[in-house]
């Protein structure tokens, strides 16, 4: 273990840049991506523990909050739950730091299920910005639903390293 390639298991070490408008996929960890469906980078996935993997689902406002490390235009939302509830959704709410609504509706986990269905956004909301706050909303919580884990998926513009 005395070996630096051994320390990293052969992963190139990364190379610094300054500001990046956009990032290539020779740029990631120097690691040939060619078979991602995403060659630019640009398409970034936020994901969030919002309980540990037996924690009970409870109904309430900001059970989460995330902050925006990039320029970007939000696409769509998934949620998932290790433990489904056994009657009723799992309804959830996001929203901006200006208490405006992401989505169109709401995104919902049906009773049952282990995976929600796709949370579309508001088109004229989904532009996000640096820094900006999107919180979670657990609006009903369904009956003994456990570990939710939230997806934001996201097209970044701009991406900033300081």
């Amino acid at each position: 273990m005395n070996n630096f390639e051994d320390f990293y298991l052969g992963t190139p070490e990364r190379q610094y840049s300054g500001l990046v408008d956009e990032i290539k996929s020779s740029d990631i960890f120097n690691i040939d991506q060619s078979s991602m469906t995403d060659s630019n980078g640009k398409y970034r996935q936020i994901q969030v523990a919002v309980t540990d993997p037996t924690g009970a689902v409870s109904a309430g406002n900001t059970k989460a909050e995330i902050i925006v490390p990039f320029d970007g235009v939000f696409s769509v939302a998934y949620a998932s739950l290790n433990t489904p509830s056994a009657a009723g959704s799992v309804y959830m709410s996001l929203v901006t730091s200006g208490n405006t609504s992401l989505l169109i509706g709401y995104l919902e986990v049906p009773a049952n299920k282990y995976l929600s269905l796709p949370a579309m956004p508001d088109i004229a909301k989904q532009q996000i910005r640096k820094n900006d706050s999107i919180r979670l909303n657990i609006n009903s919580a369904g009956s003994g639903a456990k570990g939710l884990i939230v997806t934001l998926y996201f097209a970044a513009e701009t991406f900033y390293t300081e």
